[in-house]
């Protein structure tokens, strides 16, 4: 049982971790929502709201207020530890605990970190954004339609439409950090960590930097609505936690056409014959028009990691990207077919 396999050594100290990222997010979400360009509107809500408070009070304007406020917050930063602690929890039950707890404890509050640090990257960029492209330069909307059906298809085309066109974004700012030495300096602090799973994941803050500025490029020349960023966005959230988790649960046969958790552990691989492959965040078709897609089976996995490089073992080395060497890498590699 789940409950049984949570008393593990180190494991009540991991959720007071979790707990105390968690809490840490919620209060720097807080004051970060208030700068950000998008919520001009809820701003002036919240004024009206203390207004009407104090001269006539209105729960309906407050109560408004704070729950596009709520908003706001739980998709940018709760919803990413939501799921953690959910797929975490699937893990358990399904391929029992973390390898260790301490790398998990420390994950979590890399992860913490690099949520808050990637939110002010997230609004710099849409402030810069909006000054350099004040319009799109196609308008992108469901068709509307007193249909319920065909107003519903009209928007899941549309979301899907989105999503492979930021796929092709994001696939392209992939490759490069792959590529570019200054770039695969931060990359590699995901790339390094070794036992891949939901809660063991993080990236370097100024990773995020390059697939953002793809996306919200390609987000503001098909002019998609913030209403629609904000789906794709929570879609994106719970899709990164699912390709990157351990649980043995996973697409099959539609492996072929959507990423998931054994496509995207093929990218991050230790053995030389993966590598630079699986770049795709989504769907498999930039992977397999550029040709870079490998098609796991169903009971292949894979050890991750970089050979010769650990994880950052500190928050300093963290932020600065500066991973420890081992020496493996300067071993020559074991004969084909073997680990």
């Amino acid at each position: 049982m789940v409950a049984g396999e949570l008393k593990a050594p180190g494991a009540q100290s991991t959720f007071l971790v979790a707990v105390a990222a968690f809490a840490f997010v919620n209060l720097a979400g807080l004051l970060l929502a208030f700068t950000a360009p998008m919520l001009l509107a809820l701003r002036t809500g919240l004024a009206d709201a203390g207004k009407a408070l104090l001269h006539l009070p209105s729960l309906v304007n407050l109560g408004a207020a704070l729950l596009d406020l709520f908003g706001y917050t739980a998709l940018t930063l709760l919803q990413p530890f939501v799921m953690i602690l959910v797929f975490l929890l699937v893990e358990i039950r399904l391929a029992g605990p973390p390898k260790s707890w301490g790398t998990t404890a420390r994950s979590l509050f890399y992860r913490a970190v690099e949520t808050v640090l990637n939110t002010v990257i997230a609004l710099l960029l849409a402030k810069l954004f909006a000054r350099l492209l004040p319009g799109s330069l196609m308008t992108f909307t469901a068709a509307e339609s007193p249909n319920v059906l065909v107003a519903t298809a009209s928007a899941t085309l549309m979301i899907l439409v989105a999503l492979l066109l930021q796929d092709f974004g994001v696939y392209w700012a992939h490759r490069l950090q792959h590529r570019a030495k200054a770039l695969w300096r931060f990359h590699s602090v995901h790339h390094s960590i070794e036992h891949l799973d939901a809660a063991n994941n993080y990236l370097h803050p100024l990773d995020h930097a390059l697939p953002l500025v793809f996306v919200g490029l390609i987000g503001a020349i098909i002019g998609l609505s913030y209403e629609d960023f904000l789906i794709v966005s929570a879609i994106r959230v719970m899709h990164d936690h699912f390709i990157h988790s351990r649980a043995p649960i996973h697409l099959g046969r539609f492996r072929a056409f959507f990423v998931d958790n054994r496509y995207h552990h093929f990218h991050h691989s230790r053995h030389f014959e993966h590598y630079n492959k699986n770049f795709s965040a989504y769907f498999t078709l930039w992977d397999r028009v550029f040709g870079t897609c490998y098609i796991p089976a169903d009971d292949e996995m894979v050890e991750t990691g970089i050979v010769g490089t650990r994880p950052a073992p500190t928050l300093w080395k963290y932020l600065t990207a500066d991973l420890e060497g081992t020496g493996e890498d300067l071993v020559p590699p074991p004969p084909r077919g073997q680990p």
